[in-house]
Order: structure tokens, then C-alpha cells, then sequence
């Protein structure tokens, strides 16, 4: 089964007043480009990244898969632009697609950051993936619904062991134990950092951005890098089709300033890009 037009469908969450603002750039490159782009508005006050992300999100795709849908997109609105037309996303995913959920991969570490000081988490990631760079961001995700609800399922089956304080074992106790009162039993990130731990079968990241591409500066859109140890690896999107810029909503740092990540921004930037619409020139 291949995905297509009809079966396939692009969500995103919008639970915050000023969406509206915050997602202009999402809207006008989906417009641009023809991707008709599902938000999937609850009517309510942000309540965390698990409750929007993953809990509500359930609810949305049994919805659509009985709607028709068999394919899904699940993607962050704030800080992910199109840069293709549908037809050629749609190839890109279905050349890509193994029947695992595509997960787009983070350039150098797993975020939070904070889990990678985590002792042994990492290490076992790379031993049970065979992965040297096993780093899932959860910005974009794509696979056949069924799937992606299987995967929904193993992740709040994880939370539930927190919330219930009977974790599954001694990572997932370790990993609850890392952070303060356990405010990451609503991160859904660190979710599918522990099913790819568990459930390694479910993810696949796209490992050489021939689908998604997570950039953490505004990037060159025609440049080439295949090597992540390349210091222009985060710069580059190589093939993708969709670009997870988490910088894309921050303003932009005045010169002179420092511009480490989680600081810089390139806002003004991203918004004349999408407005020109000239995309990969």
C-alpha cells in the first residue's frame, strides 16, 4: 500500500492563543505547495506535550482511519515548514517507508539534552538500535495509522507505568528518577526515546534527511552533506521534503550576540523565505 492523496492526511496541534502567528509559516508553505494541513484544535489551553501530542492525537486518528485514512503525518507546527510539492513528499515517504513510523533524526545528541548525562541511556540506545546515532527528534513522524497507534499505545503504556509508580524497569525508573517531580511523563520525546528502546521493530529515523531534515540554523537549501560529523550537517537538508527548523520561531539575535542553540533564532529569516517563495534558490 502506497500513500497518496486520498489516504494520507498532515496533522498538527494548535493549542495556544497566538497559533495563529506562531504557525505562519507552516500555513504558507503548505499552501504554497498544495499539502492540505489538518490542526487538530481541542478547544483548550495547552495541557502538555503528551495530553496534545499523543493523548488527543489518538482520538484524532482513530477518527480519520475511520474516515478512510490510512496514512498519517504528525507534525510540529511552530517550527516545520514544506519545501516540496505533495506528489514528490508522498514519493519521498513511500521510497523511505518500511513499515515502521519515520521518525526525523536529531544531528548530535537526543533532547532534551539532559537525558544524555543520564547514566547508561544512551549506551543502551546505541546497543539495542545498532544505531551510532539512535537521535529521534519527535518534531516529525510519518507512517501507516495503524502503526502509529500501536507506537501511541506503547508510549502511554510507559507513562502509565510512571504515573502509576510501577515504571517497567530499571531504565524507565532511572530515566523518571532524572528529572525533577518527573516532569517528563508528559514529554512525549523522551516516550519514543523509550520505545525505541523497547520496541525498536516500530521507528525507523530517517537517517540521511531524504524525507524530514532538522536544521538548527537557517539552512542551505541546496547544499548537500551526508556526514553528520560535518559541522555544515545542520545547516544542509540534503533530499527532504520537510524541514524541522526549531530556531524558525525564536526572534532573530542582534549582531554580536551570542547565538547558541536554544538562543539564536532565525524568524525573520524563515518568514521572508516563505513569503518569496522561492524555495530552493
Amino acid at each position: 500500500m502506497k500513500a497518496t492523496h486520498e489516504n494520507t492526511v498532515f496533522v498538527t496541534v494548535a493549542a495556544y492563543p497566538d497559533w495563529k502567528e506562531k504557525t505562519a509559516v507552516f500555513r504558507i508553505s503548505a499552501a504554497s505547495f498544495g499539502i492540505p494541513v489538518m490542526i487538530n484544535d481541542t478547544n483548550e489551553q495547552w495541557q502538555g506535550f503528551y495530553h496534545h501530542k499523543i493523548g488527543a492525537m489518538r482520538v484524532c486518528l482513530n477518527l480519520l482511519k475511520s474516515q478512510g485514512k490510512e496514512f498519517a503525518f504528525i507534525l510540529d507546527s511552530r517550527d516545520v515548514v514544506f519545501i516540496d510539492p505533495l506528489d514528490t513528499i508522498l514519493d519521498k515517504f513511500n521510497n523511505l517507508h518500511s513499515g515502521r513510523v519515520i521518525f526525523n533524526q536529531d544531528i548530535w545528541h537526543l533532547w532534551p539534552r539532559s537525558v544524555n548525562d543520564l547514566d547508561g541511556y544512551v549506551a543502551e540506545l546505541k546497543r539495542v538500535t545498532g544505531d551510532p546515532n539512535p537521535w529521534l527528534n519527535a518534531g516529525c513522524l510519518a507512517g501507516d495509522i495503524d502503526r502509529i497507534l500501536v507506537l501511541m499505545e506503547c508510549a502511554a503504556d510507559i507513562r502509565q507505568g510512571w504515573t502509576s509508580g510501577k515504571p517497567r524497569d530499571g531504565m524507565a525508573t532511572r530515566v523518571y528518577r532524572h528529572f525533577p517531580c518527573g516532569q517528563y511523563t508528559n514529554n512525549d520525546q523522551v516516550l519514543y526515546q523509550l520505545c525505541q528502546m523497547y520496541y525498536p521493530e516500530l521507528i525507523q529515523l530517517d537517517r540521511n534527511k531524504d524525507l524530514f531534515a532538522i536544521v538548527n540554523a537557517f539552512p542551505n537549501l541546496n547544499e548537500h552533506c551526508e556526514c553528520p560529523a560535518n559541522p555544515r550537517y545542520d545547516k544542509v537538508i540534503n533530499n527532504a521534503g520537510i524541514v524541522h527548523a526549531p530556531a524558525l520561531s525564536k526572534p532573530d539575535v542582534p549582531a554580536g550576540q551570542d547565538r547558541k542553540l536554544g538562543v539564536h533564532g532565525y524568524a525573520a529569516k524563515w518568514r521572508e523565505w516563505a513569503f518569496s517563495k522561492k524555495w530552493r534558490t
